[in-house]
């Protein structure tokens, strides 16, 4: 079977990265394994992979996500906590039974939790929430609906670079169109924190990445931008579609290749060299340490100065 037929859900278990050796015909790499050494020497790297925590806000994310790209695997994902829990009114023997708060202590709510191992346990005020964020994107957005409704989801798409097998998972891959789409969830929904979110995360690398393995899968269906369906959230959950210039997608790429053939060259060599191994640099201080020294200065001047014509 071809490895890139995996579904959704165990693309990260599945396509991993084996990180000694990223030319070995069961390694792939992706986008954040990439965008990690960005901020990383090849050292730390190599032998400590970043450990990935999510927080609530990707957890809100990934919900959301799979209500709109995978809704088939909500109820295989997801379960919601019941509000409350059957027992007895008191500790008599005869007290008849009542529904109590839920209680994560006790032996039901055990019993339970015990049943639904594996799968995320939310309240069902977060499902109602998330559902109405659903909406939003299939329903009311209307530049966003037609997206969904004319897109398949979550497609899995790989290909070799400068030797390296690389992977990437699309949240939406319109039909008939020339681009390609990711949906990101952000609490600072404005279109400046829209491009400082870009930069921050990397997504530009993302957009040029996933059009170069889009393209070397499929030549006969080429598409030349990426556009993200940004979602607040935060009630009401607003929609708005943006699309990274070209310039940028091309540097993106660029800039992939760049941390690729890194690797490749650390792996043929086998050399994973710590931040400035064998060199000694000579650093300056950031210009607004200088500024704030000379400023302190001019001011100590100054109130000499002043003293002594008082005097």
């Amino acid at each position: 079977m071809n490895p890139l037929e995996v579904s959704p859900t165990n693309y990260h278990t599945t396509l991993t990265c084996d990180r000694s050796n990223v030319l070995s015909s069961d390694s792939w790499l992706s986008k954040s394994a990439l965008w990690e050494l960005s901020k990383r020497s090849l050292y730390s790297w190599r032998f400590a992979p970043s450990v990935f925590k999510p927080t609530p806000s990707m957890r809100w994310g990934s919900l959301v996500d799979c209500l709109t790209t995978t809704p088939d695997e909500v109820d295989d994902l997801y379960v919601i906590q019941p509000a409350t829990y059957p027992a007895k009114e008191s500790t008599k023997k005869d007290a008849p039974m009542v529904e109590k708060p839920w209680n994560k202590n006790a032996k039901f709510c055990k019993d339970w939790a015990a049943d639904h191992e594996g799968k995320e346990v939310i309240p069902a005020e977060l499902m109602e929430e998330a559902l109405k964020a659903h909406k939003m994107l299939t329903e009311t957005h209307e530049l966003s609906a037609k997206i969904f409704a004319n897109s398949q989801t979550q497609v899995i798409v790989g290909a070799k670079i400068q030797g390296c097998q690389v992977k990437g998972l699309l949240d939406l891959a319109p039909i008939n169109e020339d681009f390609l789409v990711d949906l990101k969830t952000t609490n600072d929904f404005s279109m400046d924190g829209f491009a400082k979110t870009i930069g921050k995360f990397g997504y530009h690398v993302q957009g040029g990445l996933y059009l170069l393995l889009w393209n070397a899968m499929f030549p006969n269906d080429q598409r030349d931008s990426f556009r993200i369906i940004w979602q607040s959230s935060e009630a009401p959950y607003e929609v708005c579609v943006t699309e990274i210039c070209g310039t940028d997608l091309e540097a993106g790429e660029e800039y992939a290749r760049h941390l690729i053939n890194r690797l490749v060259e650390a792996t043929e060599a086998d050399y994973w060299p710590m931040l400035g191994e064998g060199l000694v640099t000579t650093l300056t201080r950031p210009t607004w340490a200088g500024s704030r020294e000379e400023s302190q200065i001019e001011t100590d001047d100054r109130q000499v100065i002043e003293a002594g014509g008082e005097s």
